[in-house]
Order: structure tokens, then sequence, then C-alpha cells
């Protein structure tokens, strides 16, 4: 399926979770590679050295013990006490080593996983991710990419060193007496293939079905309690109530039958490894086995089961987990269509920016949002967008961001076409800046400011605060950049806000500077001083270009063009004093801000 916007969306089948791993170690090269192999390895070698010495501590033991029972000479049990304390040692050593080298493996893998998540949602944001709400993609990004871990780290490892382990078991059982060996090697195929393939997929089928149970759980509560007084009102309350109930019900009911399958499996479980321990028993008195070997095989065969027990709780995650799995690997199936094949190499700056007969109209629009638009911005020059809201401004700055595709029309950078740059030759370095819903993200001022550079020292951080006079003012912070902004920035003034986004926004260093209401929602002296520093800093560079969109006209003098838009059309164009010269929206509003103080 293509959408409108050349996004082909694979619907052939459901992504498998080994798309993860494809994605991620394609970003992976070189020693990189080779060393998180090599990590991944350690840590599988280490899980399988501890299942190891577990098992053979136990037959030491056993076998110490019936010996010692005998009493020997010491020199015949000085080898086995010596063994088992190396194993007892042994035994915890792997277990950290491999807790070590799983945990670093895995971290790794993680951050390389985020960040190529992220990378693959630059291209698709923010008009070519069809369906996918904010809260849905943060859930991926976090959760749903935690639950990798988790697949790593709580299934495939301990699979791996489990049935490496139980392999090397049945052999030496058989190895001992060949009919022991087909014995064990059922149970152990039993507990440790079939039982927990068997949870996993009730694990599945019982997850998909509890988290729509529980949301339309969760649903109704809220509805409940926000809706309180109207129900009260109306006389409702008690079949909203009845709703819940019947919810909560349904979830309860749910979770009840998945219970009774954890426990019948655990049953299970238990059966088989009983069962065939005394099949291995039963096999071994009649085999010839002295009684000694004998019932060392039958305590070893029983730690073997038991550890193959504990596959079942990682086919449960398994179960469970292969959701989120699928969730991930569903943003890396998306393509895009829309990149060139073979991406123009990006005009050096000066960048002008021109705009032929475009027009926009958004999916589900009355009206298209820019419609026969011509204009052009010079190399060098700094242009305003105004007009009323609605009337394209924002629409030209995604245009030039190439956040969007115009229906109709070129868009052309240095005469080149913008659609054969390529994403990542056009942002950020050649065209970025300040977009309207520009987020500051939990942290302190010097992790939000390396987002845009992170090679910056210190000394250009505050060069760059300098430029948008903020300097004074993280230098009164009780840490400095190291000071805690609070969520998004809530700690933040409206002023502050603005200006450590333009900070942002400059150490991209882009050669087109776009900025969409870089004073929106600032009182008149903040809003003038912001913008002040604004026109102040992006003069420090040569030959930048600067559009900028504003609904508020003080300031705009300094600007080389304005180009007032309504209605999706230009219906005006000029400097400022041309403008509030002849009759138009310009000189109302103007008049209008002049009047209010504004």
């Amino acid at each position: 399926m293509t959408t409108a916007d050349g996004t082909r969306l694979s619907t052939a089948s459901a992504p498998e979770p080994r798309d993860i791993g494809a994605a991620t170690t394609g970003t992976a090269s070189g020693a990189g590679h080779g060393a998180l192999l090599a990590r991944l390895a350690l840590a599988t070698g280490a899980a399988a050295a501890y299942e190891a010495s577990l098992v053979a501590l136990t037959a030491t033991a056993t076998w110490l013990l019936c010996r010692a029972a005998g009493q020997p000479p010491l020199s015949v049990l000085a080898v086995a006490v010596v063994l088992v304390r190396a194993l007892a040692i042994g035994r915890g050593a792997f277990r950290y080593a491999e807790r070590l080298a799983g945990h670093d493996a895995v971290l790794a893998l993680m951050a390389r996983l985020r960040g190529r998540f992220f990378e693959r949602l630059v291209p698709l944001a923010p008009g070519r991710l069809p369906g996918y709400r904010t809260g849905d993609l943060l859930a991926r990004l976090a959760s749903d990419v935690d639950a990798v871990q988790e697949l790593l780290l709580r299934v495939a490892l301990p699979a791996v060193a489990v049935l490496s382990v139980g392999t090397a078991g049945t052999v030496w059982a058989m190895y001992l007496l060949p009919s022991a060996g087909p014995v064990l090697a059922a149970g152990l195929v039993l507990a440790g293939v079939v039982l927990p393939t068997v949870a996993a997929f009730v694990m599945y089928r019982t997850d998909v079905a509890l988290a729509a149970a529980r949301a339309d759980l969760a649903a109704r509560t809220v509805d409940l309690v926000e809706g309180l007084e109207d129900l009260l009102l109306n006389g409702g309350q008690e079949t909203a109530q009845r709703w819940g109930r019947t919810a909560a019900d349904a979830v309860a009911a749910l979770e009840r039958g998945r219970a009774r399958w954890l426990a019948a499996l655990t049953a299970a479980g238990l059966l088989v490894q009983l069962t065939t321990c005394a099949a291995v028993g039963w096999t071994a008195w009649h085999g010839g086995l002295d009684r000694v070997m004998a019932t060392v095989l039958v305590l070893t065969s029983l730690t073997l089961l038991e550890e193959a027990l504990q596959l079942r709780a990682a086919g449960e995650r398994l179960g469970t987990l292969t959701g989120a799995a699928r969730r991930v690997a569903e943003v890396f199936r998306l393509e895009v269509t829309d990149e060139p094949a073979q991406p123009v190499p990006a005009p050096p700056p000066p960048v002008s920016l021109t705009l032929t007969d475009v027009s926009v109209t958004y999916p589900g629009a009355a009206a298209p949002a820019l419609s026969g638009v011509t204009l052009s911005v010079p190399a060098g020059a700094r242009v305003a967008l105004v007009g009323p809201s609605g009337s394209g401004k924002s629409t030209v700055l995604a245009l030039a961001l190439r956040l969007i595709r115009a229906d109709r029309g070129r868009v052309a950078v240095c005469g080149v076409d913008i659609g054969g740059l390529g994403g990542a030759g056009l942002r950020p370095g050649l065209v970025g800046g300040l977009v309207q819903e520009a987020t500051l993200f939990t942290g302190s001022v010097r992790a939000n400011l390396l987002l845009a550079d992170p090679q910056a020292t210190d000394e250009r951080l505050m060069e760059v605060l300098a430029r948008v006079g903020a300097e004074d003012w993280v230098r009164r912070l009780p840490d400095g950049l190291g000071t805690w902004i609070g969520q998004r920035g809530d700690r933040l003034s409206g002023g502050e806000r603005q200006r450590l986004l333009l900070a942002l926004a400059l150490l991209s260093d882009p050669a087109l500077l776009v900025l969409d209401e870089p004073t929106e929602s600032l009182d008149r002296a903040t809003a003038d001083a912001v913008l002040a520093d604004t026109l102040a800093a992006t003069a420090g560079r040569a030959g930048r270009t600067v559009l900028m969109v504003s609904h508020r006209l003080h300031g705009l003098e300094e600007f080389d063009e304005i180009i007032v838009l309504e209605g999706g059309r230009i219906t005006q164009r000029g400097p400022h004093s041309g403008l509030v010269a002849e009759p138009g929206h310009y000189r109302d509003r103007w008049h209008a801000e002049t009047e209010k103080g504004f």
C-alpha cells in the first residue's frame, strides 16, 4: 500500500522480530560490530559455562558423597573435593561474567537500536508516518525497545545456554549408558522445547486479548470518573458502573484463564521431570551400571531437567514480548520511496530559495493551503512571511524543510530541485531552524544544546547563547550549563525557552535559517528583545539566508522583503516602508498593533 506522500507500507506479512537484528546490525561496522559480537559471544559462553558448572557440580558432589560412604582412602576423593570447590567458585564467577558481558552487549545494542530507530523516523516525519500518534511512537522507542532487550537477556541467552548444556549432558549420558541417552533426550525436548513453545503461544494469545480488555477497562474507568457529574445528573451512574464491572470481569476472566494455563504447564513440567528421572533410573538399574554411577546419572538428569524447565519462563516472556518486537520491526519495515536514488550534492552557501507556481492541499482539507504561489528568497536576504492564521505561512516553511511535498509546482534551493537533494543533504546543515512545535527535552541546558551539535565545547555553547542574549541568564543558573530545565523545559519562562530554542537553531548553523513564530506567546518587551537578539545573531554568519514567519509586525523593519499571504496566495510584497504606505492587510495590521501597543 502506498500513501499519497510516497510512503509504501508493506502488507504482505506481519513484520518479524528478526527485522530488528537486520536493522540494528546494519548500522554497525568494522571493529564496533566485531566488538559487539564478541561481547554477545562472551555472554553466551559464560551463560553456558554457568549451566555446565551447575550440572557438573551436582554430578561431582553426588559421586563424592556416594564414594565417601564407603570410606575409601582420602587420595581417592582428593580430586573430587578440589573439583567441587572449583566448580562452586567457578559457578559464581561465570554468572558474574555472564551478567556483566550480557548487559554490556545488550545495552550497547539497545543504544544502536534506538539511534537506528530515530534515524528511521527522521525521513518519515512528520508527513510520512500515517496512523502513528506521538505517544505510540514514544512507546515504541522506549518500552518496546526495552522489550527487545528482554528478549535477548531473558530468552535468547538462557535458551542457547540450556540447550547446549542439555545436548552435552545427553551425550555424556549416552557415553555412560547408551540406552539412557534417548530417554533423557526425550525428557529434555519435552521440558526445554515443547513446554516453552506452548507457554509462548498461550502467553501471546492471552496477552493480545488482555491488552484489548485492559484498554477497554481503562477507557470505561476514565469515562466514569471524568463524567461522574453528568452521569449523576442524568441517572446513568448505574449503567456506567455495570459496564465497568463487565469490563473488569472480562479482564479477570482472561487473567484466571492464563493462570490456569500456567499452573497446568507447571504441573506438566514437574510430571515430565519426575517421569524422565524415574525412567532414567529404571534404565540405569537394568542397564548394568553400578550403584554410584546410577545415582550420579539420575541426579544429573534431575538437574538438567530442572534447568530445562526454566525455559518455560523464557517461553512466557517470548510470548509476551513478541508483540513489542513486532511493533519495533514495523517501523523499520516502512519504506520511503520519495528519497532520490542518487541525491544531488548540496550547493554551497549562500543559499537561495525559490517557489514556482506551488500548490499544496492537505488530505481532507476543503481548500488548498497554497495556490499558485511564486516567491524568491535571494541568497543572504532576510524575508518575512506574514498574514492571518491559516494563510499558508507555515506551509512555505515546511516546503523549504522538505517536510511536505508540493502537489504542483517546483521548490528549488540554489536552482536545484529540493526533491533531488535528499533529506540527509538538506537538513540540518543546508536548511534548518526553529519550527512551530519545537520541543525541549527533559535534561540539562547542555544536554539540549548538544542535540544540535554533539561535538560543541562549553565555550562554543556559551558563545551561541551570548548571540541570542541568554549568556548572562545561563551563568546565573545554579549549575550553569548543567542546570536541569525540567519536563520539556517547564522550569523555564517563555523568553528563556525561546532563547534556548533559538540557540539550538543557530548551533546547527544552517545556510538557510527558517524561523516560525520565534516570539510567539511572549509579552511585548520580551518579544522585542528576543527578535532583536535573533536578528543580531543571524547577522553573525556572512551570507546566511533568513526566512521567518511572524504574526507580529514590530521589528520587521530590518527585513529586506515582507511577503503577505492571504488564503494561500500572495497579496502583497515589499519592504516595511512600502507596505505601511499602501492599503491592505499589512497596513491594517500595523495600525492595529500600534494603537493597541502590541
